[in-house]
């Protein structure tokens, strides 16, 4: 077997790309004799692609004859026509084929809600990508539980192309901006960026987040400044102003919230931004504004203006922008609402609110629900349930769970998708290659319905309509994404998540034996079953072959 790689240029909502490679898919080629072979001439059969690739791509539905229940006596067509389907991102454009999509979309344009059920497993992101290229202003995405929010911002990103902002729920609810740690940061950030003239196309936050209050908005826009390249500026009054909306003077900046001075040069920290920034003045003008690290203090690039958010109101001493305003407060014109599993977020909104020992400051559940539904809303479900509102019903499947032992998964994968074309999300292009390994001699790679791409499936499903199964890599071997949150200053050399991270040639240490070179994966048979071993190669070129 070899296998090629194919690069498409996939269009995306928004002309964006996600940092998880949409676009980029692997196609398995099977040679026999040193020739390309036909459909079904001999073991080696076709490579798999998805309908209208290629000339070559069998016309014959390959489930017939096998007791599939498309065999009928008569090839069936999909429901759903898969014009290019090769990427994730050009899933939205089959589900915009959906019956009830289009009533739905009216719905929302015309400022009312409505209902999408049946959306099972990553069926759900699928349609909040969607719907994104849709929004006049941003899709906000509630979710009920914090641990699904980096399931569906991957999978938000891999079907759409968009990289979708978090907004982050506090553990615990500071009393006043003056306390600032990470979460504050960012929350402050989002804020910000929806104020921008380019404001995110997608935003997801749990119901915790949403219950948490934000800063008022009319008060955190009298605490706020700008400055520009070319203003005037008295760098003793600007010092006062700092002081005066809670900046606490340092010799050198490091936190949010900080500011110091050395001559025409001031530095401050606003607690919104991502860096601090550096004024530098050439009289009573300002001559450059700069973003600057942190940790090491190098400069970062040139900026033409940047705002400056106060932590106290002026003139009131010790006391903080007040927080009561919530985030709906800051969406832009023209923004949507998701509310995933409605049911759920009631529950889990009445779950955070029972644990909060002071609940003073906060937003009761029913409260957040109808600001939500203020604007054109659109609730997601899996279950279909009674409403009045315009209603699209997907037709989607959950998928069978596999074994994870790689002797059977392909055998699985062949059972699971016997009628199906199959398109098989992966995590990067070493994992494609495995994969590729692993399922290149099945059923469904040499009839040509296997796809591997780039990209993650947090739970796959099953598109009943259009014929198609999509999968996570991961569910095949049952391993879950285990995320490590990064301190901000990194080091050079850390820890890995899983072997997935590796490249060939990286240096490794192995716990036992010390520096190795990684050399890749290979497949052996250990009793009678294949099972994949990472290379390790030490001095003298000396090899280990360790369990993946």
């Amino acid at each position: 077997m070899r296998v090629f790689f194919r690069s498409h240029n996939a269009g995306s909502a928004g002309g964006h790309r996600s940092p998880r490679g949409v676009g980029w898919s692997l196609e398995l080629f099977y040679r026999s004799g040193g020739n390309v072979s036909s459909p079904g001439t001999g073991s080696g059969a076709a490579e798999a692609r998805l309908p209208g690739e290629s000339p070559n791509a069998p016309e014959k539905n390959p489930s017939a004859g096998r007791g599939s229940p498309y065999n009928q006596g008569e090839e069936p067509m999909p429901a759903i026509s898969l014009p290019n389907v090769q990427t994730l991102a050009h899933l939205p454009a089959v589900l915009e084929e959906v019956e009830g999509f289009a009533e739905v979309l009216a719905s929302l344009r015309a400022g009312r809600s409505a209902t999408v059920d049946g959306a099972w497993g990553s069926s759900g992101a699928l349609t909040v990508a969607t719907f994104a290229r849709h929004v006049p202003g941003t899709l906000l995405v509630v979710l009920a539980h914090p641990r699904d929010v980096d399931g569906w911002t991957d999978d938000i990103a891999s079907f759409s192309g968009l990289v979708p902002t978090l907004f982050p729920a506090w553990e615990h609810l500071p009393t006043d901006l003056n306390n600032l740690d990470e979460t504050a940061g960012q929350r402050l950030r989002v804020l910000s960026a929806l104020e921008s003239q380019t404001p995110p196309r997608v935003l997801v936050g749990t119901m915790q987040a949403l219950i948490q209050p934000v800063p008022d908005r009319a008060a955190r826009a009298a605490s706020r400044r700008t400055l520009r390249v070319g203003d005037a500026l008295d760098i003793e009054e600007f010092s006062r102003w700092l002081v005066d909306h809670g900046y606490r003077r340092v010799e050198v900046v490091e936190a949010p919230g900080e500011f110091s001075r050395r001559g025409g040069i001031l530095d401050f920290y606003s607690p919104d931004a991502d860096h601090p920034n550096r004024v530098e003045l050439f009289g009573d003008s300002v001559d450059s504004l700069r973003l600057f690290d942190a940790g090491t203090q190098r400069s970062l690039g040139q900026v033409s203006a940047v705002d400056i958010t106060g932590l106290e109101q002026a003139g009131v001493e010790n006391q903080s922008v007040p927080l009561t305003g919530h985030l709906c407060d800051y969406l832009p014109t023209g923004s949507w609402t998701v509310l995933v599993e409605l049911e759920e977020l009631r529950e889990q909104g009445k779950h955070y609110l029972d644990r909060v020992a002071d609940i003073r400051g906060l937003f009761s559940v029913e409260g957040v629900l109808q600001l939500l539904v203020a604007r054109p809303s659109l609730r997601i479900a899996a279950l279909p349930a009674p409403t009045v509102e315009v209603t699209c019903h997907l037709r989607v499947e959950s998928v069978e769970r596999f074994s994870g032992e790689v002797g059977k998964v392909r055998d699985e994968l062949d059972t699971i998708g016997a009628s199906d074309r199959v398109l098989l999300a992966c995590q990067n292009e070493a994992e494609c290659h495995r994969l590729g390994d692993v399922l290149g001699n099945g059923e469904l790679a040499r009839s040509g319905r296997l796809r591997l791409v780039l990209g993650h499936v947090s739970a796959g499903f099953r598109l009943v309509d259009a014929g198609l199964l999509v999968l996570g890599g991961q569910e095949l071997f049952h391993r879950e994404d285990i995320r490590q949150v990064l301190p901000r200053r990194r080091l050079e050399t850390r820890a890995i998540d899983s072997f997935l991270d590796l490249a060939e040639d990286d240096l490794v240490v192995h716990v036992s034996y010390g520096i190795a070179r990684y050399r890749g994966m290979q497949m052996l048979d250990k009793h009678g079953r294949l099972e994949e071993y990472l290379i390790l190669e030490f001095r003298d070129g000396v090899r280990v072959y360790v369990p993946a």
